[in-house]
């Protein structure tokens, strides 16, 4: 039990870290492009300021839907992997209505998260249009917990899936829905019983 509380400590410390690095990061950005913003005003170049500031709005939108949601763990995948993220241009949301997944342990929360976080970017990023995205949704309903993602893809492989989800969660769910949408986005939609235990 203590090494469980003292890998959750440094887990939070390290995401503080990334937190503060990205932060410091993006702060740096946005006065280095106020700057820029000052200096095309001062010259008249309203259309470049304009182009500066449709850019830096998009970069800060995109930025913050990826860095904050409503889930600790997935927080921190997350920005172990905003890099790629970004790096990639992937648009990727979380509306995390419902984050109490504590019929999961943390290391099962932890590694599912990953699965579907590396799993999302990896895809993405194998599409050659500018459409690469990922949303992470949950929400509660009477007795079941829906945790859903939704991805650009070319092709997805269900059964590998399937398979990869059942070993992390040792069929800890009551339902597991994968689907081809479009042939443009994967789905992945995974239901837990929370009237009983698993």
């Amino acid at each position: 039990m203590q090494n469980k509380k003292k890998k959750l400590f440094n887990s939070k410390l390290d995401l503080l870290s990334q937190q503060y690095d990205n932060n410091f990061r993006f702060l740096h950005n946005l006065l280095h492009t106020c700057n820029q913003l000052n200096s095309l005003f001062n010259d008249s170049n309203y259309s470049e300021a304009t182009n500066v500031l449709k850019k830096l709005s998009n970069t800060a939108y995109k930025e913050f839907n990826a860095i904050y949601s409503n889930s600790y763990i997935l927080n921190f995948v997350i920005n172990n992997n905003l890099s790629k993220v970004i790096e990639n241009d992937i648009d990727i949301k979380t509306v995390i209505e419902y984050s109490d997944f504590d019929n999961l342990d943390y290391h099962t929360q932890l590694i599912l998260f990953e699965y579907l976080i590396n799993l999302s970017i990896t895809s993405c990023i194998q599409v050659t249009n500018s459409d690469r995205i990922i949303i992470i949704k949950s929400v509660k309903t009477a007795n079941k917990i829906i945790l859903k993602i939704l991805y650009s893809c070319l092709s997805i492989n269900e059964s590998n899936i399937k398979k990869n989800i059942n070993e992390i969660l040792l069929n800890k769910y009551s339902s597991l829905s994968i689907k081809e949408l479009n042939n443009s986005y994967a789905s992945i939609l995974i239901s837990f019983d929370i009237s009983g235990s698993f």
